[in-house]
């Protein structure tokens, strides 16, 4: 998961990984464990972390960012990787228009 702690959009980001506490740790009998990077609010640093969160870590799943601009630069890494992404940033150019990075 990246979110951004710092930088302009902490505001919403703090809240976002204070969040992360009160996540289930198991599910369905399966451990969940929750890798939480801070991106600063950069989207340079967001697709660092995607990358390393993928490359690295191997996650099931991408959680990030907390703003759009980091969100739309992680699509690409999310799509080369092939690993499941959630943004939590709100806008449609996310997820529209339909294409193969957007499935």
């Amino acid at each position: 998961m990246t979110v951004s702690a710092t930088g302009p959009a902490a505001s919403l980001g703090i809240p976002q990984k204070n969040t992360i506490a009160l996540l289930s740790k198991e599910v369905a009998g399966q451990k969940i464990q929750y890798i939480v990077l801070d991106d600063a609010t950069d989207s340079t640093q967001a697709v660092k972390n995607a990358r390393k969160l993928t490359s690295e870590d191997h996650v099931d799943a991408l959680v990030g960012s907390t703003v759009v601009p980091n969100s739309l630069a992680m699509i690409d890494v999310a799509a080369e990787t092939h690993t499941p992404m959630i943004s939590m940033a709100v806008a449609a150019s996310i997820v529209e228009p339909m294409d193969a990075k957007k499935t």
